[in-house]
């Protein structure tokens, strides 16, 4: 005979399992903090201020290489660090939009647009901005030899007809017909 009626031993034997996992992740929990608190002991007296220390943690944490349960970071260090990765990956040639994006999952932080651009521009990081139609001939062919207007174009480019009206001044092409050169 079971100690427990039917219905209940598989419901009461599963919660007898997750308390017993609850009791060990604790010691273990437990086990980790003394010996954080012996680390940060040894790193005071080798002259870390508390900040540092703070910092590292926050580092290793928005990382992933410590858990979450290990604190949170604070807001200044996730705003730092969203803006260094911001930075970073600008510099491999990330829009920004994606950049400010990605460093939100990864941090836990929106930067606004400004301050994002302003950190890529105070470490001296060119946006990836290129001007359209840059190719006189594209723009050439298009226009003359297949006849389309300046928002076909602006559609195929992928561009404004305020663009395309600018770079055929630009590049000194002849309107065909005065009244399609501004539609």
């Amino acid at each position: 005979m079971r100690p427990y009626p039917d219905k209940h031993h598989e419901s009461i034997r599963a919660y007898l399992l997750m308390r017993q996992t609850a009791i060990k992740g604790r010691a273990e929990l437990e086990r980790l903090e003394s010996q954080v608190t012996r680390v940060r002991a040894e790193v005071m007296l080798a002259g870390a201020t508390d900040q540092q220390i703070n910092n590292v943690r926050d580092k290793l944490v928005l990382e992933g290489r410590l858990p979450r349960s290990a604190g949170e970071p604070s807001m200044l260090n996730r705003e730092r660090m969203a803006r260094e990765l911001i930075i970073e990956l600008c510099g491999r040639g990330k829009k920004l939009a994606d950049a400010i994006r990605a460093a939100q999952v990864r941090t836990g932080c929106r930067l606004p647009y400004k301050k994002a651009y302003n950190a890529i521009h105070g470490a001296k990081i060119r946006l990836g901005r290129t001007k359209p139609l840059t190719n006189r001939e594209l723009l050439h062919r298009l226009y003359y030899d297949q006849g389309l207007t300046y928002r076909q174009i602006a559609a195929v480019i992928g561009c404004g007809s305020s663009t395309v009206s600018q770079r055929m001044k630009e590049y000194g092409f002849e309107a065909r017909n005065p009244r399609l050169a501004e539609t």
